[in-house]
């Protein structure tokens, strides 16, 4: 209870920004290494590509032989990154386009995002879908890559 000239602690205040951005990405980790094997890989890669409605995740497994295989991309991860990147595209960068997590098996993980060059999709986005991003995520006009569909005018 709070005392006389001390304000009340506010339940709905929100954690700082890079306690929340540790907690997004650890979400992202924590479904990862759930869903892969305990003891018969040594590092992974995945690459996560998303823009407007359209997302597209690859995991890449590599055991201690040196074999790599794809596997599937749990979809606990993939909601996690949609979070992760709704978050930090709060913080007046806009949307990463891409993003890059290498892990290993001894719970080592690095996160490497990319704002600014056209993501390698499988499936390419038409350029209304990199529009329409650009309008739910803004950026300032000089963050925006010379590679970027613009509306037409006129």
């Amino acid at each position: 209870m709070a005392t006389s000239g001390e304000a009340a602690p506010n339940v709905n205040d929100q954690s700082p920004y890079p306690v929340q951005l540790g907690n997004a990405q650890t979400a992202v980790v924590r479904a990862l290494f759930d869903s892969l094997p305990r003891d018969s890989w040594t590092s992974c890669i995945v690459e996560y590509r998303s823009i407007a409605s359209m997302a597209e995740s690859l995991v890449t497994v590599t055991d201690s032989a040196g074999a790599s295989k794809v596997v599937r991309s749990p979809s606990d991860m993939i909601m996690a990154f949609m979070n992760l990147r709704e978050l930090m595209a709060s913080q007046g960068r806009g949307a990463w386009l891409s993003a890059t997590v290498t892990a290993t098996s001894d719970g080592k993980c690095v996160f490497d995002y990319n704002h600014d060059a056209r993501p390698n999709w499988m499936v390419q986005p038409t350029d209304e879908s990199y529009i329409a991003d650009l309008e739910t995520f803004p950026r300032p006009a000089e963050l925006v890559p010379t590679w970027y569909p613009r509306r037409s005018v006129g």
